[in-house]
């Protein structure tokens, strides 16, 4: 029975390849490099050789990037792909190309465009607040709920300021009477958000969690988004712990700021006088721009009422005192794709960036056939549940419990490896607790669980995305290509002088001007005495100790007396060389430096290059091709290669029908 059941898979799979090889045959061989069809014609598509796309053209790029290849080979040959450098440098690119692929980019998308249409209206809101203990069980939890469940329903009949104060748990709801103001897109985290959202005008929302408490939200008014604003102010300091005098001077003062306002002082000369802001007042009471829900409640709807840039409110009253208020600037909300960097950086600090991977998560619990072990979830979560982590050491108390979790694709997570995962988090700041409870235990596995999912589904993303796959591959092979080169081609053409020198006398017949050239120096001098002294000093110094010879004995801290440059010019290419070598008498002006007035040329006009320095870059360039082609043809003998031109063509016709 064994036999037959091997024989059958051996089979199945034969079946399989064979299939395989028939839609995506290989094309070219490598050593040990296969490369199908799919490959070649994603590359073949991205190059400029295929303009016209027929047999030569394929054929052509075919050999191309068997070439290419045997260079890539000979690289992994040197163990070019095993160095630490290589290695991080390719997992790197990796990991940024994958980002996008693990997350649920329509479902991204679609929240980037939901807050954008949140941030074009303002909301205003009153909130009723219950706590929810911190070491809350199940039972605690639904108990809180129930209250808020109550609370809710006697909202939609009484009033909401009242039952604010007699319900709510907001350490400020005296003050405030549970009123938050205006909201607008992207203020609050996204539970919060989306209630309010989702409210209509004098509607109480869906009961809604947020941390360890439960919000209950009136929707006051909606209207149009403010967009942004820029304004200064004048503050006269009031409160109620002054005396009643001392208010009535205070409002005094203010009337009479007010006063020469409208009798034509500038508002910003009386800010850095008056204002007893001294965070504004030197700035004359610039507070930059801001939008709904920055402000005090007052001072925010004195400012938004005003509507003409340059206008200026009459003295209103808030908390702090009393104010002026100039409208300096305002701005409309911005377009969407102007919104977007700012939109993704909310989304990140609200985690609203994680909804999309968890999106994809589920998506993949669907694919891969997620199932939880729910009796040794139970088994777990009976041991775990209000420990005191500071006391009590997690892996030890469960040392025994190895029992499986969960299951999915062919991968398995047991009891063990999430209370490893548990020792390991609980102190960041992301699980800074001390006490486990059914919440926090919750939040820890379906972290933990999307981890799991998610570098799982990081293995399959090539095999799942060839586009991905082919992109890689390409990276991985430039990367290599790049190493072999710089080390075997290039970097031995620049070093490699007797080689260069020689390469240039076998083929100096290669490198012949069409006009002449002059190849010395140009120089400027201080005056005729320097000139002269430069001048022996070329005639008898070695050519590579001039430089040295100008700086160490002519020039000095203090003075400059001459300045050279060396170098090979053609008519045309410098206005000295022109003058004074080439003797072009139209040229009266040479920008010499006004310290250096005195110019004179030392060297020679030659008819074509003497030595390969003379036209060095032309040299190394076609010394690196001979070096190239050196290389390729010691691969051809070492690494055996071949492309299978019959199926090439045959498949490559047939894509294009």
């Amino acid at each position: 029975m064994r036999t037959i059941t091997i024989l059958i898979a051996f089979v199945i799979t034969n079946i399989i390849c064979a299939t395989a090889q028939q839609t995506d045959p290989i094309v070219i061989t490598v050593g040990s490099r296969q490369v199908p069809y799919s490959e070649l014609k994603y590359a073949f598509d991205k190059s400029s050789i295929n303009e016209h796309n027929n047999n030569q053209d394929i054929l052509q790029y075919a050999d191309m990037y068997r070439r290419f290849l045997l260079k890539v080979e000979a690289a992994k040959r040197q163990g070019m792909d095993t160095i630490a450098s290589f290695i991080k440098e390719y997992k790197n690119y990796r990991a940024q190309l994958a980002i996008p692929y693990l997350t649920d980019l329509y479902c991204e998308d679609s929240l980037i465009n939901e807050a954008y249409n949140r941030m074009k209206e303002d909301v205003e809101i009153q909130q009723i607040q219950i706590k929810i203990a911190n070491a809350a069980t199940p039972k605690d939890t639904l108990e809180a709920y129930n209250r808020a469940l109550k609370i809710k329903q006697r909202a939609q009949k009484e009033n909401f300021t009242q039952l604010a104060l007699e319900t709510s748990d907001d350490p400020n709801v005296k003050q405030t009477n549970g009123y938050l103001g205006w909201f607008t897109g992207g203020m609050a985290v996204y539970p919060f958000e989306s209630a309010i959202y989702n409210t209509k005008i004098g509607g109480i929302s869906n009961i809604v969690r947020v941390s360890n408490c439960y919000y209950i939200i009136k929707i006051l008014n909606r209207t149009k988004a403010h967009g942004t604003i820029r304004c200064s102010h004048i503050l006269v300091r009031s409160d109620n712990t002054m005396t009643e005098q001392a208010q009535q001077n205070a409002e005094h003062k203010i009337q009479n700021i007010y006063k020469q306002l409208q009798e034509g002082a500038k508002f910003e000369e009386l800010a850095k006088q008056y204002s007893e802001d001294p965070g504004t007042a030197n700035r004359g009471g610039d507070l930059s721009f801001f939008r709904v829900g920055r402000m005090v409640r007052d001072f925010e709807k004195a400012a938004f009422a005003i509507k003409n840039v340059g206008d200026i409110s009459e003295p209103i009253k808030t908390e702090f005192g009393w104010h002026i208020i100039k409208l300096t600037d305002k701005q409309p909300i911005a377009t969407l794709e102007q919104s977007k960097p700012i939109i993704k950086r909310a989304m990140e600090s609200d985690g609203r960036t994680k909804m999309g991977q968890q999106h994809l998560v589920n998506k993949l619990k669907k694919e891969y056939n997620y199932t939880l072990n729910t009796t040794n979830w139970q088994q777990l979560e009976a041991a775990l549940v209000g420990i005191d982590i500071t006391k009590t050491d997690i892996q030890q108390k469960c040392s025994k419990l190895t029992n499986t979790l969960a299951t999915f694709a062919n991968h398995t997570i047991t009891q063990n490896s999430f209370v490893k995962y548990i020792t390991q988090t609980t102190n960041n700041e992301l699980y800074n607790i001390t006490t486990i409870n059914y919440d926090n235990l919750q939040q820890m596995w379906q972290t933990y669980l999307a981890q799991e999912i998610l570098s799982y589904e990081d293995t399959q993303l090539e095999n799942k995305n060839p586009e991905l796959k082919y992109l890689l591959q390409e990276y991985y092979d430039g990367m290599l290509l790049f190493n072999i080169s710089s080390a075997n081609i290039w970097d031995k053409a620049t070093q490699d002088t007797a080689g260069l020198r020689n390469y240039f006398i076998q083929n100096k017949t290669k490198y012949v001007w069409n006009e002449p050239r002059f190849k010395g120096r140009i120089c400027y001098c201080k005056d005729k005495e320097t000139a002269k002294v430069v001048k022996k000093m070329l005639d008898t110094a070695p050519a590579d100790s001039v430089n040295s010879y100008l700086t160490n004995r002519i020039n000095n801290d203090s003075v400059r007396y001459v300045a050279t440059f060396s170098g090979i010019w053609k008519k045309g290419e410098s206005k000295i060389i022109d003058k004074y070598v080439f003797k072009d008498k139209q040229i009266t002006s040479t920008d010499a430096p006004t310290d250096l007035p005195y110019i004179f040329t030392y060297g020679k006009v030659i008819k074509n290059p003497e030595e390969y320095r003379d036209i060095r870059g032309s040299v190394i360039s076609d010394y690196q091709n001979e070096i190239e082609n050196q290389l390729l043809n010691e691969l051809e003998k070492n690494i055996p290669s071949n492309i299978n031109k019959d199926v090439l063509l045959q498949i490559h016709n047939k894509h294009k029908q």
